[in-house]
């Protein structure tokens, strides 16, 4: 099987949830990947932010990945 998001291989970042959206991945799923995600390690600074914007990533996901950061 494969691994799962934020698994053995390390957090969720900034450019999984890019990656997720580009294979076609709608918003409800990757909120749902956020929020199951063990760790998550997201840039969220201007150009973090930017490049999620560039990746066609909606302000509901990156609500999702703020409220995440912060728990």
């Amino acid at each position: 099987p494969a691994p799962s998001a934020g698994g053995p291989a390390g957090p969720l970042t900034t450019q999984d949830v890019i990656d997720l959206r580009a294979a076609g991945l709608d918003d409800a799923n990757l909120i749902a990947a956020i929020r199951d995600a063990r760790a998550v390690a997201f840039d969220l600074s201007p150009a973090g932010l930017k490049a999620l914007l560039g990746g066609k990533v909606s302000n509901g996901v990156i609500t999702a990945m703020r409220a995440r950061q912060t728990r």
